[in-house]
């Protein structure tokens, strides 16, 4: 690993050398940019799978990770086994719950991101910055959550009910990539405002809660009121949970999901967001 992780610096160095060389204003200057981020990519991913496998807590955070959300779902699923006996939708209300769930921690795992925006610089490498390593720690989270995901609807279909084999994995897949790409937008706006004020951190912490019970991850959101349902779907992580569910259920209603909403409002946050970034640093390097 330390040989591979000395490559990827190696090779980070030389497309850093080469963009900063004169013919770097040729045609192909954009070409040799998009070289020189990709190394420095690589080189951070391969650090910190060193630096995260080398130590013997790896695994326990892992299964730490994993646990959360089916210990969330267990609670849920016997809440609502003693109180209604019938689930809000399909044969299981375990099964019913992991669908809302495991989008919705897809966003909170993302978003924890925003306290650990500012990496060591000890530990960064030369070629990266900030942005670099929290974009490659999101996509990190990413990976540990789908790998947890698969697992967990593993076990569903063979303990709880072969209805957690997606009919449709197209659609569980698109819609947790679209939220993990709208948690990464929301938080770097939601990382230029920490730097205002360190308090935005424990509103952060109340609001992403709190965001459970208005993103239909407990109950159907066309079964709402109409009034209701209406604020609901202002909300972009309910559609992400109804597409989620769509390649689950075969016949899950899905008359409000908007998708093109939901794909506007990921890449309009991720615009914003990276346009804040871009400002707060600018902002610093000019203090």
């Amino acid at each position: 690993m330390l040989t591979l992780l000395s490559k990827e610096f190696s090779s980070c160095a030389m497309s850093l050398s080469t963009f900063t060389d004169p013919r770097a204003h040729e045609r192909n200057a954009y070409v040799r940019g998009f070289r020189n981020w990709s190394a420095a990519l690589r080189a951070l991913i391969l650090r910190e799978i060193w630096r995260h496998g080398r130590t013997k807590w790896t695994m326990f955070t892992f299964a730490l990770q994993f646990l959360e959300p089916v210990g969330v779902i267990a609670a849920f699923g016997f809440i609502v086994y003693v109180l209604l006996r019938v689930p809000p939708y399909g044969p299981s209300t375990i099964l019913f719950h992991a669908t809302g769930i495991v989008p919705y921690y897809y966003f909170i795992r993302v978003s924890g991101r925003t306290r650990s925006f500012e990496v060591d610089r000890a530990n960064r490498l030369p070629c990266s910055d900030s942005l670099d390593d929290f974009l490659i720690l999101c996509f990190m989270d990413f990976i540990v959550m789908s790998v947890g995901t698969v697992i967990l609807f593993w076990g569903l279909s063979i303990f709880v009910s072969p209805l957690a084999i997606p009919i449709d994995p197209w659609a569980c897949v698109t819609s947790v990539v679209l939220v993990s790409i709208l948690a990464c937008g929301i938080n770097l706006v939601n990382a230029a405002i920490i730097h205002l004020t360190k308090a935005w951190v424990t509103i952060l912490i109340v609001l992403f809660r709190g965001l459970m019970l208005i993103s239909g991850v407990i109950f159907v959101v066309d079964f709402m009121p109409p009034n209701i349902r209406f604020w609901l779907n202002l909300n972009p992580l309910s559609h992400a949970i109804m597409w989620f569910r769509m390649g689950i259920y075969p016949h899950y209603p899905v008359h409000t999901l908007d998708k093109a909403y939901l794909v506007w409002f990921a890449l309009g946050s991720l615009v914003v967001g990276l346009a804040v970034e871009r400002a707060t640093r600018n902002f610093e390097d000019g203090q």
